[in-house]
């Protein structure tokens, strides 16, 4: 069985400089975000019949921070999330590698109120996954 946070986890600190990343199962409401901020959830669909080992899946990315940088970092994010799929920059020893990356909902700005009037703002993007164990 692949250990597909510790994967998308080690991939998204490296290519996250200068942010925070959490994890969105770790991440009670209680928790205050250093800003700018990268939350993350995934949900594997599971091992495909295309070979053992072959796990997929999609991710979800929250992006919130100051206008201009959370654009900057989530920009920075999805051209690092497609270039995972080129190893070795989506590959960690011993746990596994992105096969494949593709776009589920393209960077957009979510409709909510949660930053109104608080000098930040908030971008999502959705990616689907192969990751190979």
């Amino acid at each position: 069985m692949i250990d597909a946070e510790t994967l998308i986890d080690t991939l998204l600190r490296a290519a996250a400089t200068g942010a925070t990343v959490y994890a969105e199962q770790n991440t009670d409401a209680a928790t205050a975000l250093s800003l700018p901020a990268v939350v993350w959830d995934l949900a594997l669909t599971g091992q495909t019949q295309n070979g053992p080992g072959l796990w997929t899946g999609q991710i979800d990315l929250r992006v919130i921070g100051a206008p201009s940088a959370a654009w900057a970092l989530t920009s920075a994010l999805y051209d690092a999330a497609h270039g995972w799929e080129q190893d070795p920059s989506g590959m960690v020893p011993d746990v596994g590698w992105v096969a494949e990356v593709g776009d589920v909902a393209a960077i957009n700005r979510p409709q909510t109120d949660n930053t109104v009037g608080k000098g930040v703002t908030e971008y999502a993007l959705s990616l689907s996954l192969a990751l190979r164990s």
